[in-house]
């Protein structure tokens, strides 16, 4: 049964027995909203709220899901030293846009600040998005070349850039999972790859502070954001410079250039180590049932990848016993 917003709120107008009932209140129903991606819950105590993404919506909420034409303009003053962001709940609603060693992390980039991480993918490989969200921007951008915007109920913003194709429009609602795109190299870019940013209302962090590329899993359902992860030299992994030391568009004084170059040195030695652990080959030997889906899925990486390793077409049968090497 669908009730519209009017209706739902006549119904429920009177609320004499909120207080005493407040103690026991309690989720009874809930009422598919007008709008993709909304939901009414109906409490014990005759009260509801909005859900959006399994969250409780506020009023800005719901104006900045509805309203994804309209970017964040959020003053940097006015955002928490700490903010916590939920990101997933018990029916685990994320998916790795992309899984991969990353080639580039977000920070400075050839004295340049770079906002992102580049996963290496091939032209045509299905990018993903992370989370439930509306799709805020879905054009050619620059130098992102061809960009999706996905617009979150948390505050967050997650971009995928340097698509060959794009698959969604602004307004549609996508969940966590869904194709948004397919891999590419337009827009100021030097090889195939994707490049995707997470900023919360409007500011850039390092995504990998969420995400872990080379398996595809979520670091953590709840996140603590601190402001000085907007600095554009704060990594995952690395020791974080102090907020009042971190001026997003100030020139660099000498000893900032030293502590930058110190990060820099710790963050390429960090990258070898990782590379080097990751680098092993893995190996998987086919058993009954088993198809190349299937095995992609188990080792977290994708079919193409594994034909690709083996030389082999996807059309191509595998059999019991076989070993292909997944990694």
């Amino acid at each position: 049964m669908k009730i519209s917003r009017i209706t739902f709120i006549s119904l429920f107008i009177c609320a004499a027995t909120v207080q005493a009932h407040a103690q026991n209140r309690h989720p009874v129903d809930t009422v598919p909203g007008s709008d993709k991606g909304t939901d009414i819950v109906l409490m014990s105590d005759h009260t509801w709220e909005y859900m959006i993404q399994g969250a409780t919506a506020d009023s800005d909420s719901l104006y900045w899901m509805d309203r994804v034409d309209i970017p964040f303009r959020t003053p940097l003053a006015s955002i928490p030293d700490t903010v916590i962001l939920d990101l997933a709940d018990s029916m685990g609603i994320f998916a790795a846009p992309y899984i991969g060693i990353p080639s580039s992390h977000y920070g400075m980039r050839w004295r340049r600040r770079h906002t992102g991480t580049d996963i290496p993918l091939n032209v045509g490989d299905q990018v993903l998005a992370a989370f439930d969200g509306v799709v805020s921007r879905a054009e050619r951008v620059g130098g992102y070349g061809n960009l999706v915007v996905v617009r979150h109920i948390n505050g967050m913003e997650t971009y995928y850039a340097h698509l060959s194709s794009i698959q969604v429009v602004p307004g549609e609602w996508v969940t966590a999972g869904q194709i948004i795109g397919l891999g590419g190299n337009t827009g100021h870019s030097t090889g195939p790859h994707l490049h995707f940013e997470t900023r919360y209302l409007g500011f850039a962090f390092d995504a990998e502070r969420l995400i872990d590329f080379t398996t595809g899993e979520l670091r953590t359902d709840c996140f603590k954001l601190l402001k000085s992860y907007f600095g554009s030299d704060s990594r995952y992994g690395f020791d974080d410079l102090p907020y009042d030391a971190l001026a997003l568009n100030a020139p660099a004084d000498s000893k900032e250039a030293a502590q930058q170059a110190s990060a820099q040195s710790a963050r390429q030695a960090a990258a070898k180590k990782a590379a080097k652990a990751t680098s092993k080959k893995v190996y998987h030997k086919v058993k009954e049932g088993d198809n190349l889906s299937k095995i992609a899925h188990k080792y977290h990486t994708t079919v193409g990848q594994i034909c690709s390793l083996n030389k082999i077409s996807e059309k191509k049968p595998i059999r019991p016993g076989q070993s292909l090497r997944v990694k």
